[in-house]
């Protein structure tokens, strides 16, 4: 008999959020350094991650993946590509995909 979580889709056991970088204090003053250096140059690029997208369990909170989200215009790719895996995709497929071992 198959698996239950296999007819069911990853929305309906996690869910995505973009969450401040667990990055330590040394490495945000050295991002922020580049990113007023950059301005200063008169660099137009966002370089900095707006924090990470993380993906959690329902159930218990717990996360199952966490990645960098890039600057805003990417974190914006980024966690809409999660939301619509976890709303189209098998829980199978979604951990297959994302390397999720729960």
């Amino acid at each position: 008999m198959s698996d239950p979580l296999d007819a069911r889709r990853a929305g309906e056991l996690y869910v995505a959020a973009i969450e401040r970088s667990r990055a330590g204090v040394a490495r945000r003053v050295v991002t922020a350094a580049g990113e007023l250096l950059n301005a200063a140059i008169g660099g137009a690029t966002e370089l900095s991650s707006v924090g990470d997208v993380v993906v959690r369990r329902l159930d218990d909170d717990a996360e199952v993946v966490r990645v960098t989200a890039g600057p805003s215009e990417e974190a914006a790719l980024t966690i809409q590509t999660v939301r619509e895996q976890l709303e189209h995709l098998s829980v199978d497929d979604f951990r297959a995909r994302w390397g999720v071992d729960d």
